[in-house]
């Protein structure tokens, strides 16, 4: 009875969301207790183990609730978080997040944020029924509906990526030729290899990027994966003398005299963030396809294409791109990650040396003037540093 009188007084919906500093007093108190890591090795709150991203989102949904409670006028200052949200406040909750326009995922998403969150600021209380209210998964009571995704191919955002690098030679303007450089740049890793964007956005010189006159390997530790498992592959061999030409000349350009060891530098001279980074690919999969898409598109491409080459090979798919933990450790050793990103580079055998030649003709680098099958078989030795010795 309680939660139908409340249901029907939801007044209209909003996305309004109460920051950190204008929460009640006794939420950031437990707040700031709870992510606090000065309590001792073996009392290490539970916060101590989420991603930054996980924090934020969390933070982000109690203030959505908060707001939402505010509107309502059902926000009492003076008790927790955990007395408040109760079955009721959370129907309202969900209800207020539908009539925003919120869909079954993404309201799905903010219940588990918003469990993360109380499980951060009152950890001994139990929250498994936000996620399983009355015994029922949530996932029946809020199916999932998937989009279609509209597959452009592979190898199209690949050669998209090198038609934004040859054109950026044709640019008179510094700035605007590094910035159709470096964007040409990302697309054609994000198509050979498909990072997650946040790995990629965080990449750094020197520690995932290690590049030599004849090799490059991309780097990503544990802390910059989601499965936690290291993963390296070798950039394709005809994206060097581009790789060479963004860090030698266009970075610089793009920095402005700043200094920082950001791989990926936007406006300013600052360092390029991940939502420019979902922005830039999204405007111009647009301008190239007639319909964006982001980044993580480039993953389900990547899957798509290595499930044609080896439609015998089902791991694969987990190896190259560094998902599904059990599967990859049960079926591939480390070597096997390398061995699929070669995969990937022959399946991009074409356009690696023709890219090869443009860039020398560009640029008058010759550093790429190995024949690929050559480049794969340089040892690694030479060219790790002991920054990354522990990726492997």
């Amino acid at each position: 009875m309680v939660a139908t009188e409340m249901r029907q007084e939801i007044a209209d919906p909003t996305a309004r969301v109460i920051k950190l500093h204008d929460w009640p007093q006794i939420d950031r108190d437990l707040w700031l207790a709870g992510t606090s890591w000065d309590q001792g090795y073996f009392l290490q709150p539970y916060a101590a183990k989420l991603r930054e991203m996980t924090l934020r989102n969390a933070a982000r949904a109690h203030g959505r609730l908060l707001a939402v409670l505010a509107d309502h006028g059902l926000l009492d200052e003076t008790i927790p978080p955990s007395q408040r949200l109760t079955r009721a406040v959370a129907d309202v909750f969900v209800q207020s997040l539908m009539r925003a326009g919120n869909g079954n995922n993404t309201i799905k998403v903010r219940i588990f944020d918003l469990r993360a969150a109380l499980k951060i600021m009152e950890p001994k209380v139990d929250t498994a029924w936000l996620s399983r209210p009355g015994d029922w998964s949530l996932h029946v009571l809020l199916p999932t509906h998937h989009r279609r995704r509209p597959m452009v191919g592979m190898l199209n955002i690949y050669e998209m990526g090198i038609r934004l690098m040859t054109q950026s030679a044709k640019v008179a303007d510094p700035i605007k030729r590094a910035v159709m450089l470096r964007n040409g740049l990302i697309f054609a890793i994000f198509a050979s290899r498909a990072p997650r964007i946040r790995a990629l956005a965080a990449m750094q010189v020197g520690q995932h990027v290690v590049l030599d006159a004849n090799d490059c390997w991309l780097v990503f530790g544990s802390e910059d994966i989601k499965t936690r498992k290291p993963i390296e592959y070798r950039a394709p061999p005809g994206l060097l003398p581009w790789l060479h030409r963004y860090l030698t000349v266009d970075r610089p350009i793009l920095l402005q005299g700043q200094r920082h060891s950001a791989m990926w530098v936007g406006q300013g001279g600052k360092p390029l963030e991940q939502v420019g980074i979902e922005g830039m690919v999204r405007r111009q999969t647009r301008t190239a396809f007639g319909a964006s898409f982001g980044p993580h598109q480039c993953r389900h491409e990547l899957a798509s294409a290595l499930a044609d080459a080896e439609p015998a090979n089902p791991g694969l798919a987990a190896a190259a791109l560094g998902i599904t933990q059990v599967v990859a450790e049960r079926d591939y050793t480390h070597a096997r990650n390398n061995d699929a990103a070669g995969r990937v580079s022959d399946h991009l055998a074409s356009e690696r040396e023709r890219t090869r030649l443009l860039a020398e003709r560009l640029f008058g680098d010759h550093r790429g003037d190995r024949a690929p099958e050559e480049a794969w078989m340089s040892p690694r030795r030479k060219m790790r540093k002991k920054t990354v010795k522990t990726a492997c």
